[in-house]
């Protein structure tokens, strides 16, 4: 599980990198439009899809889609392969938080500051899913 959040990192992080560079306002609205969504579900069955929707729009800029495919991989491994992936609702409120701060770097075209953001939160994401699996 710790090798699949270093390549979720690795491979998100850089999406993000080059999505923003490309990022217009319409990409912007539906990156917009996703995070309500995922905030709108964070507290049903539908958490993991809505939270996936939302990271897909922010890296679909990019223009990467064998990437984003990979992301979307390592992340369904996750979810089957690690009960504890659904620990991560206990923390809904801190990533609807990054979420939102992820956007707003991007608004403001900061990619290091969205990047690290986002390198944060998927941090957080595998420090709630280890620890859970070590119990």
């Amino acid at each position: 599980m710790d090798e699949i959040f270093h390549l979720r990192l690795l491979l998100e992080t850089d999406c993000l990198a080059r999505a923003i560079e490309k990022m217009g306002e319409p990409d912007l609205a539906l990156i917009e439009r996703a995070r309500r969504r995922a905030e709108i579900d964070a507290d049903t069955s539908d958490w993991s899809e809505s939270d996936l929707a939302f990271h897909e729009a922010l890296y679909a800029p990019a223009a990467r889609p064998r990437q984003v495919a990979l992301i979307r991989r390592l992340r369904m491994t996750s979810e089957l392969q690690a009960p504890a992936y659904q620990r991560l609702p206990d923390e809904t409120a801190r990533w609807l938080t990054d979420h939102e701060a992820i956007v707003a770097a991007c608004r403001e075209r900061h990619a290091d500051r969205a990047v690290a953001l986002l390198r944060a939160h998927i941090e957080g994401a595998r420090r709630i899913v280890l620890d859970a699996m070590r119990r």
